[in-house]
């Protein structure tokens, strides 16, 4: 893979790519880019996660911001506490975990509590979970920035466990051949 990143986590740039990764992930109507951007520059969120601590007044101290855009905005972000948990895994931005990955770790690993203690060995055992993903994974929890950013999530109420349906277990004999 030949991607340039930044590496310092709390570079302007990074953060705002977290935020705008987050908020499309999550589907918060109204909260584009510039909209990102200015919460950003206004100091009033610092992550992804800070979106579910906004209030409305927060949203009317931005310029052009109206009462009825600030209400559907608040409104947005509250829908989006119910996404799946396979979509909030998918919105955290570990690197090499795309909306698939997540929702195959989220079958396999169906919570926060049970994914964050996971070892390598654990996710290797997934199938389709290579050693580059299950290291970046294991990484990704054991940094502080990522139990910042989790207790603000769990402090907001988002959907940390997956609940199986049905069609999730596939068929009594698969895998058996």
């Amino acid at each position: 893979e030949l991607t340039a990143r930044c590496a310092n986590f709390a570079c302007s740039g990074q953060q705002f790519a977290r935020i705008r990764h987050f908020t499309s992930t999550m589907e918060i109507d109204g909260l584009g880019e510039k909209l990102a951007l200015a919460l950003l520059q206004e100091e009033l969120i610092k992550d992804g996660a800070d979106v579910y601590s906004l209030t409305k007044a927060d949203l009317l101290g931005l310029d052009r911001m109206a009462e009825k855009s600030a209400s559907k905005i608040l409104q947005s972000i509250q829908r989006s506490k119910d996404r799946p948990f396979s979509k909030v895994l998918f919105a955290l931005g570990i690197v090499h975990v795309g909306l698939e990955t997540a929702e195959t770790l989220t079958r396999h690993l169906p919570s926060l509590n049970r994914l964050e203690s996971a070892t390598i060995d654990d996710l290797t055992a997934i199938p389709g979970i290579g050693p580059k993903i299950a290291t970046s994974i294991v990484s990704f929890f054991q940094s502080q920035e990522a139990q910042d950013l989790l207790w603000k999530i769990r402090s907001a109420g988002l959907q940390l466990s997956h609940s199986f349906a049905k069609d999730d277990y596939g068929l009594p004999l698969d895998g058996i051949l």
